[in-house]
């Protein structure tokens, strides 16, 4: 059966990408197949089927004429070398201070909002020192941040080939990043159940002492031991998800070592979507999310928007027929 698709992409394999081409690729893929099993049912063995069904087809060029299919050129075609270990490991280091700094850079700000109010609580609202102090604290942990997010960005993308998806994957290399992502997988989702706990747990003293009815300050101190619950959590949540994604992101964007003209055509569009995603998608949610969070003050649950939007870019893609598996 391999050697008719193999057969049938030697003959496509000059012809220009599109939906007509396709889909008439796959009518003829379904007929041969058809033709083999009633071969193979008829009592001929695989190979004598496997010819059969090569001579009857015979050659398609007329058919493909008959469509009047542009050609390509071979030798225009991007090329997309082998990736080295040396240069898998290089990314993998840089995404993972990236995805670091970042996650420190976003603790940073929701724990300067749990300071702030932390010492509301201990010197009074109305404290001028409180305010001016924790607004400062405010400020400078938002400019260290955006320092941690400058400097996560630099790191972010090198290898340039690797961040825009121009190689390929030899099969050991696959094979064992394959196995790397199944241990990252593992964490990150211990990661997850430990960011869920972080974010549900203190709700209890808060319920707790919002029954008692006790001081004011008291009761600021539980939501504020809530913040840097919240902070630590999504802390979790990007380093641990950043780092799950950067192994996905090299088997998924990488090309097997045996590529056809149709996989990279298909990989050109896929990246044309992704750098609209990586430019105007993600940096809006971004924006959305600390939008919510500082208005509402919804720490709690805003960072979910950064799971609604990833299954929004998952389902776009699956829409627009550019999602690879």
């Amino acid at each position: 059966m391999d050697v008719i698709k193999t057969y049938l992409d030697s003959m496509f394999n000059k012809i220009e990408v599109n939906d007509e081409m396709l889909q008439l690729k796959a009518e003829i893929l379904a007929n041969m197949e058809d033709k083999y099993q009633d071969l193979i049912d008829s009592g001929l063995s695989e190979h004598e089927a496997v010819g059969k069904v090569i001579t009857e087809f015979g050659s398609i060029e007329e058919l493909i004429d008959a469509y009047q299919f542009k050609t390509q050129d071979k030798n225009k075609l991007p090329h997309y070398p082998l990736l080295t270990e040396e240069e898998i490991n290089a990314f993998i280091t840089n995404s993972t201070k990236s995805n670091l700094l970042t996650a420190l850079g976003t603790f940073l700000i929701i724990a300067s909002s749990s300071v702030f109010m932390t010492l509301e609580s201990v010197l009074g609202e109305n404290s001028t020192l409180a305010d001016s102090f924790g607004i400062s604290i405010i400020i400078v942990s938002i400019v260290i941040a955006v320092g941690f997010y400058v400097t996560a960005s630099q790191f972010n993308g090198k290898p340039k080939k690797v961040a825009k998806g121009e190689y390929r994957l030899s099969k050991n290399l696959e094979r064992q990043l394959k196995n790397d992502l199944k241990q990252q997988e593992k964490v990150s989702s211990y990661g997850f159940i430990a960011g869920i706990a972080l974010i549900l747990l203190p709700i209890i003293p808060i319920v707790i002492v919002d029954s008692l009815n006790v001081a004011t300050g008291l009761a600021d101190l539980t939501i504020s031991g809530l913040l840097i619950c919240v902070a630590s959590a999504v802390f979790l949540f990007i380093y641990l998800g950043g780092n799950q994604s950067t192994y996905k992101k090299l088997l998924e964007s990488g090309l097997s070592s045996q590529v056809s003209p149709q996989e990279i055509n298909s990989r050109e569009r896929l990246k044309k979507t992704d750098k609209i995603f990586d430019d105007i998608y993600w940096p809006l949610v971004t924006v959305i999310y600390f939008l919510w969070s500082f208005i509402s003050s919804a720490w709690a649950i805003s960072w979910v928007t950064f799971i609604i939007a990833s299954v929004i870019e998952d389902l776009l893609k699956h829409l627009l027929g550019l999602k690879t598996d």
